[in-house]
């Protein structure tokens, strides 16, 4: 993956973990569902395969779907809860926080274990419960702990090859101090865009983010130095379990 905008010490360590374990789990021949594809970046995961199929599938279109569209890679309006996909039509499945967006995530968990083939993997990431934090519960539906995680699971009789809880207590102040001074600073357009009767979408927000808080992005030097401060953060809370952000799991159908 590549890091050239804003992110979060969580989703860099959750990026620069993604393709060791994709070359770890995925087929070399693979027919892959993201499911809650977002913006369906993730699908650039897969770029280098010779042959692979990728769908990425949301609730919405996101405007990045055309960007990322060719004849490999593909994305769907669907509801992950009633996929439309044939049993056992995937051989890879990716769930990359999008669990906590799904009212019924135990629905969603039957329909990705369906869709799976048998023998095959699924990469599983979901915030654990000190994310309501973050945003007091307004952002997610479900934020588990462990032991409700592996109970959501085992509703299909999925194996768990792997497990880990990512981040720690520097992700932590760094996303929690980011996003409520984002919310500061958003809040009196909001309410000037309110008034007019119309709505900020994503687009205005992360304009107005890039101008204000996240201004260091924009130089190169102030851009090295905000990622050897994620580089940091990632070293040392990997060293430092101290109040982990999410859980990462690898399932086997």
């Amino acid at each position: 993956m590549t890091f050239k905008k804003f992110m979060t010490p969580i989703r860099f360590k959750i990026e620069q973990s993604l393709p060791n374990l994709v070359r770890k789990y995925c087929p070399k021949e693979a027919n892959i569902l993201d499911h809650g594809c977002g913006d369906g970046k993730y699908s650039q995961l897969f770029k280098e395969m010779r042959n692979f199929k990728y769908i990425g599938i949301d609730v919405k279109k996101n405007k990045m779907w055309d960007f990322y569209s060719n004849e490999n890679i593909s994305y769907q309006e669907q509801d992950g809860t009633h996929l439309s996909f044939q049993n056992e039509k995937f051989n890879f499945l990716l769930s990359i926080t999008s669990l906590e967006h799904i009212k019924d995530d135990q629905k969603a968990i039957v329909e990705m274990y369906r869709v799976l083939e048998k023998e095959r993997y699924i990469i599983i990431i979901v915030p654990t419960k000190p994310y309501w934090l973050f945003q007091l519960g307004r952002h997610c539906y479900h934020h588990n702990s462990k032991k409700e995680l592996f109970k959501l699971i085992k509703t299909q009789p999925f194996k768990i090859i792997e497990y880990e809880k990512i981040g720690g207590l520097l992700s932590f102040l760094f996303t929690w101090v980011d996003i409520w001074v984002s919310q500061i600073i958003i809040l009196p357009f909001w309410i000037f865009q309110k008034m007019k009767g119309k709505k900020l979408n994503s687009t205005d927000i992360n304009k107005i983010l890039e101008k204000t808080v996240h201004w260091y992005i924009k130089f190169k030097w102030s851009h090295k130095i905000y990622f050897s401060i994620l580089k940091f953060i990632n070293r040392f809370d990997n060293l430092f379990k101290i109040l982990p952000n999410h859980h990462l799991m690898v399932l086997k159908k």
